[in-house]
């Protein structure tokens, strides 16, 4: 009897500690996959920068710039936008493959734990079933909170995007204002080629004059 017993409690303890393990490898993942998402947003969020360069940064010839090139500027930070989407919709997936992986391997080991419970033969099959079933609610109960949390912060990284989108959206009008401005303030403007020659001859001094 002290033997079953003894092996009973055994594969009760291995369960527990391979769900231990099986926990922090989860952790271990999701903080990878966050850290990832998190580079990835930064690195847009560089790549934002760059394109409203041109609108905030040395405008001396902005004026120069054809309509196309900014409102191709705009393009650029719609696609921007577009991509941290898709960065988050990957990172929610990873997420949930992580938990379905979790899933299934715990599906196995609980399979593994009624296989050794019956070896040990210290419990009869109706009490072995409901220790089996109540380790499976609690599984599916943190599963599930798994879930709740992974679409609340979905849902928050969505509308940081879309917030963002509006700044950059309203950083880009700014800039095109002062396009606007440049371009009505130029004598020099070539309406059939879209090219400004005063900004021109004006870059061509500067150089000239820095030599």
């Amino acid at each position: 009897f002290e033997m079953r017993k003894n092996r009973h409690d055994e594969a009760n303890e291995d369960l527990e500690r391979a769900f231990d393990r099986l926990a922090d490898e989860c952790q271990e993942g999701s903080s990878e996959a966050a850290k990832r998402m998190q580079q990835e947003v930064g690195e847009a969020e560089k790549r934002v920068d760059e394109l409203l360069r041109p609108l905030e940064g040395n405008t001396d010839d902005l004026g120069e710039r054809t309509e196309d090139e900014i409102r191709g500027i705009l393009r650029a930070l719609e696609d921007a936008t577009q991509a941290r989407r898709a960065t988050i919709d990957d990172f929610s997936s990873e997420l949930e493959a992580i938990d379905t992986g979790r899933r299934e391997t715990s599906e196995g080991l609980l399979k593994t734990l009624a296989e050794k419970l019956t070896a040990a033969a210290h419990a009869v099959p109706g009490e072995i079933e409901r220790v089996v079933e109540t380790k499976t609610l609690h599984l599916n109960a943190v599963l599930l909170e798994n879930q709740k949390a992974r679409k609340t912060l979905h849902g928050k990284l969505t509308v940081q995007t879309l917030e963002r989108s509006k700044v950059n959206k309203n950083r880009w009008h700014t800039g095109l204002l002062l396009w606007k401005t440049k371009r009505h303030s130029c004598t020099g403007l070539d309406t059939s080629s879209g090219t400004c020659t005063c900004c021109d001859r004006d870059r061509k001094s500067t150089r000239l004059n820095s030599s």
